[in-house]
């Protein structure tokens, strides 16, 4: 459930160019990083890339689209230098649907740009609404059209289990989601950090997070419509790490340090039950790749 994977050189800009905060979020959480963008750096970092590898340069967080034309000039000259003399095979952004328009997209193919991620959290317009997002299911397709005219790569980011979402919502998103034709998925299930409005809701019962057990249940059907249409799932799951843990930032909700092993164990069980009834016994003998083992035996 993973692309092929090229050597990546990740920025992160956590919530800049972003014009509110929506309810689940909080990046300096997630990233550890601050608020100042070190252009410094970051050149620094992409000029010292090694001429051995399919690298790409990746600007994570915050709504790329969203921050002032200077900013995303800067950001991403060298990136292009870096790509015309063949050190760099690709360079993708992160913004949200709303901020994608032809002037925007003409801008990032001038500067090399070729895959975009757009968080569209939910097609659900009352889950946008209570998510804070700020978007409509509307602006979503309209963004997901302009970015294939235009020829990027498009990578969707979900976000299942926000306030009234519900799992025909969340899985019929995710059907109509692999019907777009796009080149990659993540799937996060809601989890509630501190420092959030999400955290608030919780705090006061107006919101309950699905368990760890829904999630999987969740994530497994809506996963299914990805791989029946061979469309690379990038992620599952948040990426644990110091902060983002039980008794650092995760208060409550669909948090697991192998989420993501979860949930293809929980497709790996449903294929093994289909194989049984297509059979009519029992008992029988299933041979999967040894390299995937753990998975079917979890």
């Amino acid at each position: 459930m993973t692309e092929a994977r090229r050597r990546i050189l990740p920025f992160f800009i956590p919530h800049r160019g972003c014009p509110n905060q929506c309810v689940f979020c909080n990046q300096h959480r997630i990233t550890g990083v601050g608020e100042e963008i070190d252009f410094d750096c970051i050149e620094k970092e992409i000029f010292a890339l090694p001429p051995d590898g399919d690298w790409e340069v990746a600007f994570y967080g915050g709504s790329f689209t969203g921050l002032s034309r200077d900013m995303q000039q800067r950001l991403l000259a060298s990136a292009l230098v870096q790509k015309e003399r063949g050190l760099i095979s690709h360079i993708r952004v992160s913004t949200r649907p709303d901020y994608i328009d032809e002037e925007r997209l003409s801008f990032l193919q001038q500067y090399g740009v070729d895959i975009i991620e757009i968080g569209v959290q939910s097609l659900d317009d009352e889950v946008l609404t209570r998510a804070g997002r700020g978007h409509t299911y509307g602006q979503t397709c309209h963004a997901v059209n302009q970015i294939k005219k235009f020829g990027f790569q498009l990578i969707i980011q979900l976000l299942p289990g926000l306030p009234v979402d519900s799992y025909q919502r969340a899985v019929a998103g995710a059907r109509e989601t692999a019907s777009w034709g796009i080149n990659g998925v993540r799937l996060y299930p809601a989890v509630v950090l501190k420092d959030t409005p999400l955290y608030d809701m919780y705090m006061h019962g107006v919101y309950r997070p699905l368990v760890v057990e829904e999630a999987v249940a969740w994530c497994r059907d809506m996963a299914v419509f990805f791989l029946l249409e061979q469309i690379p799932i990038i992620r599952v799951g948040l990426q644990p790490t110091e902060e983002i843990c039980w008794g650092g930032a995760v208060v409550a909700g669909a948090f697991h340090p192998a989420f993501g092993q979860l949930v293809q164990s929980a497709l790996a069980l449903e294929q093994c039950k289909m194989l049984l009834s297509a059979n009519d016994t029992d008992c029988c003998c299933i041979a999967v790749p040894e390299r995937q083992l753990s998975t079917y035996i979890g």
